[in-house]
Order: structure tokens, then C-alpha cells, then sequence
């Protein structure tokens, strides 16, 4: 086993090298864990050894977990995603040009919201925390005022924006009268086994990271948009979960999974629930997702057929770049 993570190293040394804009000698660490059938390697990068169960923001793969919580409430009946989003909302944050929507088009990214509010930085503000003064209720009321463009009520497009899964966040919180940290540890992470992935994790035990000047920000906080962007977790969860999904025995993890109607965003790229799907005759299907903070990035990409994933926690939010699809095509044999 040493042996082949050595070669390993070494193969993924190379491509460092040769394939991407990552100069050596490497600045800021990242630790990468590769999924082969069923054998995992954990491999550190940088001057900073990174172990596994190291803590990290992941950003907007938050909404993989949120998507599959929602199918799993789905599920067992607490919850129908084919209801529209107006019924869920008091009348004064209902929005007349968006009452057909449903919970589903709010996970596929069909309204057509922008990534963020347009309002985020009309109260106070902090560009390296922008979510720490921005309500629930600023959410509801943006809601309520946003005009969709005429070309989306009737074709409705697949936009990717925050704003969707925050206001997810709020409906799932209101219908089952349960904070979104417990929704998640009571329907979801306790079954999956993730015991470090949470909303709640103290600031001083996230590992330490760097904005793109270098500097030390200060952790994301939420007064809303946690369900978008807010959860904490580390390697060992987040491979135990990329596993799990390539698995097909735990349905909720199925169902996210899905690729539904109008889900194509071009001839290559699809959109589920919880993730998006690239797919060409060479590569096969490749379910992959990535996620931001001011001080860390993440990936994961995996492929059913042969059981390889990789995922990628990065001590920067400037990132790797491609490095994880080029891993996933090397252990790949190239495609071949």
C-alpha cells in the first residue's frame, strides 16, 4: 500500500509540474484524497501537512448536502419538492411572477436569481464575510420584489445562484420546525456517519487559510445563506460521503443524484439536484462540484462506472484549478 500511494505521489507530482499554472515551490498546502475501487490515499502538498480530519469551509458544496437532505425529507413525506415555493411563505413574501415555481426549481437553479443579492452591500457590509448581516427576512423581502426576465417565464433556464438554497434553507427550517444544524445531523449525517461536517463548528478549529492577498480573513458567519455555502467538514467525511454516492444503497443519495427534464446546461454539462454532470463519449459520466470561502476551497469529482473519485481541500481560496480533473483522468487510465 505505501508502495502504490509513493507512485502515486510521484504520478500526481508530475502533473503538478507539467499540467497546471501551480508553481513550485508550492505556497499554500492542500491535502487530496483519491478513491480507487476500494482503496483511499490521502496525499499532502505544500509546506503544511494537512491531516485528515483538519477542518475545512466548503462553500457552495454545502448545497450538495442541503439537496440531498431535501430529497431525503422528500422521501419519507415530510416534505414535497413539487410544491410551489409561495405556498410555503407568508403572503406578504409571496411573489406573484413566481407562482409556479417549485422547491425543485429552486434546487435545479431555474428562477433565474443572480449568484448573489443584489441588495447584499445596501446595508453594512464586509466584502471577506458577506453574509454576516444579511438576514433571513432580507432574503424573504428580495424574494418577494425579484421580476424574473420575460425569457424565463417561459423558458426557464438553469442560472446558478446562492440565492436558491437560501431560501431552501428557510422553507426546510419553517416546515419542520427545526433548526437546519439539526435537519442535517438528524436526517442525514448521523446515518451517513459524517460526525465532522457541520453549521456549528467553533472558528479555532477550522484550519487556518488564505484570501488571494495573502492575508488571514476571518471565518464566514451566517445570519443567513448557511443551507448555500455555511458547512464545515474534512477529508475523512467528505471521502465516506463521495464513497456512499458512488455506492447507490442510500436513496436519498440516489435521488440527488438523478439527471431530470430541462436539466441540460449544454451538450456536455447537466445539472441534479445535488450535482453537476459532465459527460462525453470519452470520459463517461463524471458527477463533480466545487465550493469557495474568503480562506478555502474544496472539490470533489467522482465517476460511478470505475469507482475513482478524488477530492481536493485547499488551504487557499485561490485553489488548484483543474488539478483533480487531470487526477481523476490519470487513475482513469487517461479515459481509456
Amino acid at each position: 500500500m505505501q508502495g502504490q500511494k509513493a507512485e502515486l505521489f510521484r504520478e500526481i507530482d508530475k502533473i503538478i509540474r507539467f499540467d497546471t499554472d501551480i508553481v513550485y515551490p508550492i505556497e499554500k498546502s492542500f491535502v487530496i484524497g483519491v478513491i480507487i475501487e476500494d482503496s483511499t490515499y490521502v496525499l499532502n502538498f505544500g509546506p503544511e501537512h494537512i491531516d485528515s480530519f483538519d477542518l475545512f469551509e466548503i462553500g457552495g458544496i454545502t448545497k450538495v448536502f442541503t439537496s440531498t437532505l431535501a430529497s431525503q425529507l422528500d422521501l419519507k413525506n415530510l416534505i414535497k419538492l413539487d410544491t410551489t415555493i409561495n405556498s410555503f411563505l407568508p403572503e406578504k413574501y409571496q411573489n406573484k411572477y413566481l407562482e409556479d415555481y417549485t422547491l425543485e426549481d429552486l434546487m435545479m437553479h431555474k428562477i433565474g436569481f443572480p449568484k448573489r443579492p443584489s441588495n447584499l452591500s445596501s446595508k453594512e457590509y464586509n466584502f471577506s464575510n458577506p453574509y454576516a448581516y444579511y438576514t433571513k427576512e432580507d432574503v424573504l423581502y428580495y424574494y418577494a420584489n425579484f421580476k424574473p426576465q420575460k425569457a424565463n417565464w417561459f423558458r426557464p433556464s438553469l442560472k446558478y445562484s446562492h440565492i436558491n438554497y437560501a431560501l431552501l434553507e428557510i422553507i426546510l427550517e419553517a416546515k419542520m420546525n427545526m433548526p437546519l444544524e439539526d435537519l442535517f445531523h438528524f436526517y442525514l449525517f448521523q446515518d451517513l456517519k459524517l460526525y465532522n461536517t457541520s453549521l456549528a463548528m467553533p472558528d479555532q478549529k477550522l484550519k487556518i487559510g488564505y484570501d488571494r492577498s495573502n492575508m488571514i480573513p476571518e471565518p464566514w458567519s451566517y445570519q443567513s445563506f448557511a443551507g448555500s455555502e455555511g458547512l464545515v467538514s474534512c477529508l475523512n467525511d467528505l471521502i465516506k460521503f463521495t464513497k456512499q454516492s458512488m455506492d447507490d444503497r442510500t436513496e436519498s443519495l440516489v435521488e440527488a443524484q438523478k439527471v431530470r427534464k430541462n436539466s441540460k446546461i449544454n451538450n456536455k454539462l447537466s445539472l441534479t439536484y445535488a450535482w453537476y454532470i459532465l459527460n462525453s463519449k470519452q470520459t463517461g459520466r463524471i458527477f463533480t462540484h466545487s465550493g469557495t470561502t474568503e480562506r478555502h476551497k474544496a472539490y470533489i469529482h467522482y465517476k460511478k462506472e470505475s469507482r475513482t473519485g478524488v477530492i481536493i481541500l485547499c488551504q487557499s481560496s485561490e485553489g488548484v484549478g483543474e488539478l483533480g480533473m487531470l487526477i481523476l483522468r490519470m487513475i482513469n487510465n487517461n479515459w481509456n
